[in-house]
């Protein structure tokens, strides 16, 4: 039997197909035949800032649902606190996750700052249906904890853009990014 071949949507695999090139939907050349291959190998489950759908994103609430569903990463979107501590939040701001009861930037508080606040609120008035009290309350999670509390099987996969410590912040001698 022949190489199994891959066709683009709309493709008519037998009009003017010529192994090597295949034609588009007006008799153009669409480019070279792609052979189907085998897998590339398992399948992994990324938990994109944590269960998010079903709890408050970065928060431990939905770490622990992502690794109730047996995921294999728990992504964390990171920013730095101006205490210099990297924190799981996606936003650059804390507006948005805290329902705006506080505003401003992730850097311009501290991480005892960030702790006193509710992550979890949110949440329930933006999704009743899947609202718990249980997200009362929740805090910000820094990444030394998250990476603590959640060893293997599961890895962190995080990311951030290129944090700027604040010139007031000890750790901005220290670090280099």
């Amino acid at each position: 039997m022949g190489q199994e071949l891959c066709h683009p949507a709309g493709a008519d695999a037998d009009a003017g197909y010529q192994q090597g090139e295949e034609t588009g939907n007006g008799g153009e050349k669409a480019g070279p035949v792609v052979p189907v291959e085998q897998p590339l190998g398992p399948v992994v489950v990324l938990a994109h800032r944590g269960a998010s759908y079903d709890a408050p994103e970065h928060t431990f609430p939905s770490y622990d649902r992502a690794v109730k569903a047996d995921t294999d990463f728990l992504e964390c979107d990171l920013q730095l606190t101006k205490d210099g501590v990297l924190v799981c939040i996606h936003d650059t701001t804390v507006n948005r996750t805290t329902g705006a009861s506080k505003t401003g930037r992730v850097d311009s508080y501290t991480l005892a700052q960030l702790r006193s606040m509710d992550f979890g609120s949110w949440f329930n008035t933006v999704n009743p249906a899947r609202a718990s009290k249980d997200f009362v309350g929740a805090k910000v999670v820094p990444l030394e904890e998250q990476t603590a509390c959640y060893r293997k099987p599961h890895r962190t996969c995080a990311s951030t853009s290129r944090p700027k410590l604040p010139a007031s912040t000890p750790a901005s001698s220290s670090r280099s990014w």
